[in-house]
């Protein structure tokens, strides 16, 4: 037989063996609640940025609706400025065309000799007639020539002498048309 041995336990490797499985498990725990803190982070970050985004978004909106009203309104005041355009050109030429009464009485005046009486200068769309008594023929020929100047009489239409040559009262009495294109001075 042989002689007794001593045996040797080493209690120390089985206390760090028993130390270690402890760590392990709580090594991981340290890490899932390192883990979930970060995500925890990361949505509280996220969740703000999407508040921040959606208060963005609602004030884009709101200034998306103010440059809506005020394009339509720039547009309608573009519209309006080129109606008021186009209607200021035709006042223009309407203008550069008018004849007014004072216009052609003056040139009227101008044109009648000593001894016509005018009894009427009418302006209708499509004409104007001047009526009156004249001493004799040879007057109304006088005032027709001096007529026949004026830039604002081009257009002769008619003539009439009415009372077979004489009133009773021992006038002529005449009427004159001209064609409403009437042309500036």
């Amino acid at each position: 037989m042989e002689p007794v041995r001593p045996i040797k336990i080493n209690l120390l490797r089985a206390e760090q063996q028993a130390d270690r499985n402890q760590l392990i498990p709580m090594i991981s725990m340290v890490l899932i609640i390192a883990i979930l803190g970060v995500m925890g982070g990361l949505y509280a970050i996220s969740l703000g940025q999407l508040h921040a985004q959606n208060a963005l978004n609602e004030t884009l909106k709101a200034r998306l609706t103010s440059n809506q009203k005020s394009s339509y309104s720039y547009q309608t005041q573009v519209v309006a400025y080129e109606g008021i355009q186009n209607r200021e050109s035709m006042v223009r030429t309407m203008e550069q065309k008018r004849a007014s009464y004072l216009d052609l009485m003056t040139e009227v005046e101008q044109a009648v000799p000593r001894g016509i009486i005018l009894n009427n200068l009418d302006i209708q769309t499509s004409n104007i007639a001047i009526s009156g008594t004249a001493d004799n023929e040879e007057q109304i020929a006088t005032m027709l020539a001096g007529l026949r100047e004026s830039p604002w009489l081009k257009n002769l239409q008619s003539i009439s002498v009415i009372g077979n040559g004489q009133e009773a009262n021992g006038f002529l009495r005449f009427d004159i048309q001209y064609g409403r294109e009437v042309q500036q001075k």
